[in-house]
């Protein structure tokens, strides 16, 4: 159905090609060579080809599978349905060129987890990665050579690994090592927190020199490399300072500084016998 107005441009109402369940393929083309939409009928299909663009001023509701190859959107981009996949051949970009924003994945039930890669490959950041709630990692977390992991949302205070993975070296506001840790123990300033408005029922320590005396000092060889070395077994530290030992079977880890407190307490009853002694 058409009319034609008088000012000669030809105005249509309907446009059929075929009947119902027999169709033709209709091209309509543009200005460039090459460039056309396509209605497919063997494939029930509408197809813009070569140059061809599709630019909707409006919403665009569809029910069913959609392939968007290299579209643009600008906008806002609303996909609901129950399961929703982006799959692509090589790589899968999402970019945001405002740089005011971000890009939020999110979801609408609090509590509902957001999984990024795949159980058997990496999921890599390029750029800066910031988190403003809990992270869970149920598996390694890895940092590449020479980057640094920061701990106050900046590289002030950060942690980093070295290319031959022997050691791991902590910074904290300057580009100075604060500490080290390494195959041949820990260096720097380890600081343990001992505030006095962290703590209650503190009371003295008392029988120190006992205690002392029922510790063992033990030299040995470390397993891992046939290296001597000296100090305690946790297991036998336990029997006499349960409070000293932590971890777990066959990780257990000796707090030296539970059996420091014993041993200056030992040293100042020991210094009142002799004091007494001499008197």
């Amino acid at each position: 159905m058409w009319d034609e107005s008088a000012d000669g441009v030809v105005q249509y109402s309907a446009l059929t090609v075929g009947v119902d369940d027999t169709g033709y393929d209709v091209k309509f083309f543009g200005a460039t060579s090459g460039a056309y939409m396509l209605w497919d009928e063997s494939a029930d299909d509408l197809k813009l080809v070569g140059a061809a663009g599709f630019t909707v001023a409006g919403d665009i509701d569809v029910d069913g599978t959609a392939n968007l190859d290299n579209t643009d959107i600008d906008g806002t981009f609303a996909v609901d349905g129950t399961t929703i996949s982006l799959d692509a051949t090589t790589s899968l970009n999402i970019d945001n060129s405002n740089t005011s924003n971000g890009i939020t994945i999110a979801t609408a039930t609090s509590g509902v987890p957001i999984s990024v890669g795949h159980t058997t490959s990496e999921t890599t950041v390029n750029d800066n990665l910031t988190v403003t709630g809990q992270t869970t990692l149920s598996d390694n977390i890895l940092v590449a050579t020479t980057k640094k992991l920061g701990m106050d949302g900046t590289v002030n205070n950060y942690i980093v690994g070295t290319a031959t993975h022997d050691k791991i070296e902590i910074f904290t506001n300057t580009t100075a090592v604060r500490a080290k840790f390494d195959a041949s123990g820990i260096t720097g300033v380890i600081n343990d927190t001992s505030d006095e408005a962290l703590k209650e029922n503190i009371a003295d320590i008392t029988n120190a020199t006992t205690t002392v005396k029922a510790l063992q000092g033990r030299t040995f060889d470390w397993i891992e490399d046939s290296s001597s070395d000296a100090g305690f077994i946790a297991q036998e530290v336990a029997t006499v300072l349960p409070n000293a030992v932590v971890g777990e079977e066959g990780l257990k880890a000796v707090r030296v500084d539970n059996i420091v407190a014993h041993i200056v307490t030992c040293i100042q009853e020991l210094d009142a016998r002799i004091t007494a002694l001499e008197s």
